[in-house]
């Protein structure tokens, strides 16, 4: 699904009340699951709900963010019950190439996937009162440059609020972590070369240290061993291609670089309990 906003509105950045999106898009379509080529935000501010994201169901209530970046797959659910605001943006909107930093600053504040923050009420308040700002903000009558520079900069600061909210969580999740920065690099490295590298020591390699450093590393960082965490990486752009695809198996086998289909076959029913037909029927009951 390509960001579409409403024909005339010429802003890389929307910002909508849930209710209006119902009445938009129909209660139909948000319970079906898609795969976005856009970055979205969702405020959870009255109710109760639950999304289904890359395959799982996360249950929100209020002051949960749902974070979903470019290639992930989600369904609002039931739609009913709850109120808040999304926010849907073009990725490259975020972070425009003039500003060396930027992408890597933006992976990091988006970097979790399937990830949901949850606020306290007053950080919910502070964060819903930016949001409610930018979509004031995109009615304004002046140059449309300018507007779309203004809600560009409310946009990092509303990232910058929930990015600090995350770190504090995972934080208190895990006190006693490292700095992890060398889990951090692997994290980057196996978003950016999980298709290709299917093996521990290719990281290692890269990042100059011992398997068991970055063992040790991935295990503070993630709760899991490297070879878990390139696997599980593996088996969700294997689902996502099944699911909101037409490849064959054949063509996802070949697009993640296995060796040949029974290989991929094996791998895939070892890790997720079926085997990828059966996964893709599946889904296909389920939609």
């Amino acid at each position: 699904m390509t960001y579409q906003p409403q024909a005339g509105y010429p802003f890389d950045l929307e910002v909508l009340v849930f209710s209006e999106l119902r009445l938009r898009a129909g209660a139909e379509l948000l319970e079906l699951a898609h795969r976005y080529a856009f970055s979205t935000l969702i405020g959870v501010t009255q109710g109760t709900c639950t999304h289904r994201v890359d395959f799982e169901f996360v249950r929100c209530e209020p002051g949960a963010v749902v974070v979903l970046t470019p290639g992930m797959a989600h369904s609002f659910g039931p739609s009913a019950d709850w109120e808040g605001w999304v926010v849907a943006f073009r990725p490259e909107f975020a972070w425009p190439a003039v500003t060396a930093s930027a992408p890597e600053r933006g992976s990091r504040m988006l970097r979790r996937r399937g990830g949901v923050v949850r606020l306290m009420p007053q950080e919910m308040l502070a964060l819903t009162r930016s949001v409610m700002q930018m979509r004031e903000d995109a009615n304004l009558r002046d140059s449309p440059q300018h507007v779309h520079a203004l809600l560009r900069h409310q946009l990092h600061s509303t990232l910058a609020r929930i990015h600090m909210v995350n770190e504090r969580n995972e934080m208190q999740l895990l006190p006693s972590r490292r700095d992890g920065g060398r889990f951090r690099q692997f994290e980057a490295l196996v978003e950016e070369k999980y298709r290709a590298w299917h093996q521990v020591s290719n990281y290692s390699n890269a990042i100059g240290c011992s398997e068991r450093t970055l063992t040790r590393s991935t295990l503070e960082g993630a709760g899991m061993t490297p070879k878990a965490f390139i696997s599980a990486r593996l088996i969700l752009e294997a689902k996502r291609l099944l699911a909101h695809t037409e490849l064959k198996v054949l063509e996802v086998a070949e697009h993640l670089c296995f060796s040949d289909t029974p290989n991929f076959i094996k791998f895939f029913q070892r890790e997720v309990g079926c085997t990828p037909s059966t996964f893709r029927q599946r889904q296909l009951q389920t939609v």
